[in-house]
């Protein structure tokens, strides 16, 4: 009888270490997040951050949109995004915007975020921290930052405009202070597929973008950058936008990366033969 209690409490031990094991929690924090690397405003896709014409909260004026690159941990929960805001040469402290939690958001809304909360003439600076499941934090990302200029405003093209008289018309309201350098012309085809980019000195009188196809003779500007069809555009329907760009100087050591900008919205267009 004695055996068989002996026996008895052993299995019972054993369930109850099978049933209920230590919890180990992971002690290792995750990687940091690395934002997506900007891409020059003429190259034909566009990445990293940058202006946005969206803005739910003030369709008058751009968004600020941030992309980075999704960590390879499987344990990760989330992150946590953090901005400051520099005015008159004084930075206000960084403050936790916004959680992403990866259990309840939508696939590929884990790289990017836009900040609609943004205003003009103000440089907005970005860090993000990735969470695993165990809540631990990684070491804040590298710092980026934007500044938002007053977004333009585009005007239709009339019909029956053909490939040999394609001119884009807008106007802009700059502030003397935040004054672009380089003025940028997006061609979008039908299929939202970027054909067309040309990257020119800012027009401070004369608004307007004569198309050319090789990327020269434009309203006797000086063209910087050129990159998509090399030929007149077919017939078919296409979308154009603007965008005014103040280039890298003590912010990033790129000078040809944009530091501060705004675009406009897009402008459907029909071109005929």
């Amino acid at each position: 009888m004695k055996t068989l209690s002996k026996y008895f409490l052993i299995i019972l031990g054993l369930f109850q270490f099978l049933a209920c094991p230590d919890v180990v929690e992971d002690p290792y924090p995750p990687a940091s997040p690395v934002f997506v690397e900007k891409t020059a405003p003429a190259d034909l896709i566009e990445k990293g951050i940058g202006a946005n014409f969206r803005n739910t909260a003030n369709p008058n004026q751009n968004s600020i949109i941030l992309m980075w690159h999704p960590n390879s941990e499987d344990d990760i929960a989330g992150y946590n995004i953090y901005r400051a805001i520099e005015t008159l040469d004084t930075l206000a402290q960084f403050e936790n915007i916004l959680s992403i939690d990866l259990s309840s958001t939508l696939p590929g809304q884990d790289t990017f975020y836009v900040d609609t909360e943004v205003s003009t003439r103000k440089r907005y600076l970005y860090y993000i921290e990735s969470e695993d499941l165990s809540g631990n934090n990684s070491q804040p990302s590298d710092t980026i930052s934007y500044k938002l200029l007053t977004k333009p405003h585009p005007f239709s093209i009339p019909e029956g405009t053909t490939t040999q008289n394609l001119v884009f018309h807008w106007e802009e309201e700059q502030s003397m202070a935040d004054y672009p350098q380089n003025s940028v012309i997006r061609i979008n085809n039908e299929a939202n597929e970027t054909v067309w980019v040309c990257m020119f000195q800012y027009p401070f009188n004369d608004y307007s973008f004569n198309f050319a196809p090789n990327g020269s003779d434009v309203n006797e500007e000086n063209v910087i950058a050129f990159n998509g069809i090399s030929g007149y555009l077919p017939p078919g329907r296409y979308f154009w936008k603007v965008e005014a760009l103040r280039m890298g100087n003590g912010i990033t050591t790129d000078p040809d990366i944009d530091i501060a900008g705004c675009e406009s919205e897009w402008v459907e267009f029909i071109l005929e033969e």
